[in-house]
Parts: C-alpha cells; sequence; structure tokens
C-alpha cells in the first residue's frame, strides 16, 4: 500500500493514463482549485482577518507536505494526501478558529 508508484503497480491506482504522473497531475490539480475555493470563502469572513490567516498558515504547511510527497511519490496514501489534503486544511482551520474563541 505505501509502495512506490512504478510501471509495475501503476496500473492499479485510478486514473492514471500512459504515464505514472498522470495520477499525481489530477491530484494537484484538485487541490490547487480546492485551495482557491477555500482561499476565497476564508477572505470573505467576517473576523477581522483572523480566518484567512490561520488558513494561509495552514495551507502553506499542507504545500511543504505537498513537495514531500511528490520527492518520495509514495503510492495510495501520498495521493489521498494530494486530493484531501485542502479539506482537513480548512477543517483544522474551522477548528483552531473555535477552539480560539
Amino acid at each position: 500500500m505505501n509502495e512506490p508508484v512504478t510501471t509495475a503497480n501503476r496500473e492499479a491506482l485510478p486514473g492514471v493514463g500512459e504515464r505514472g504522473s498522470d495520477v499525481y497531475h489530477s491530484a494537484l490539480v484538485r487541490a490547487f482549485l480546492f485551495q482557491v475555493f477555500f482561499a476565497l470563502l476564508a477572505s470573505v469572513m467576517l473576523d477581522g482577518g483572523i480566518f484567512r490567516r490561520v488558513f494561509c498558515a495552514l495551507s502553506v504547511a499542507y504545500w511543504l507536505g505537498v513537495l514531500g510527497v511528490l520527492m518520495v511519490r509514495p503510492g495510495e496514501w501520498g495521493l489521498r494526501y494530494l486530493r484531501h489534503g485542502v479539506l482537513v486544511v480548512f477543517g483544522l482551520t474551522v477548528l483552531a478558529i473555535t477552539v480560539g474563541k
């Protein structure tokens, strides 16, 4: 499950075309689109910009993690991180703001 994406196990991953990087590319595009949407949503919160600042700080941590994932090129868990990590970051932002009040 945590083995790198190679030509032998590439077919087991969903959405893989001729190249193994197709899966990573689609996951990164999805993450970027979610990032833009949630950044816009965080910007319209009426709390003096605190929500936006917390989201931006956690987003930087997420994208540093993305760099780590791309360097290691893991299997399924890395793809889950790329696809759903921004949602987790937004949830952590909501949790941080709720606990901080």
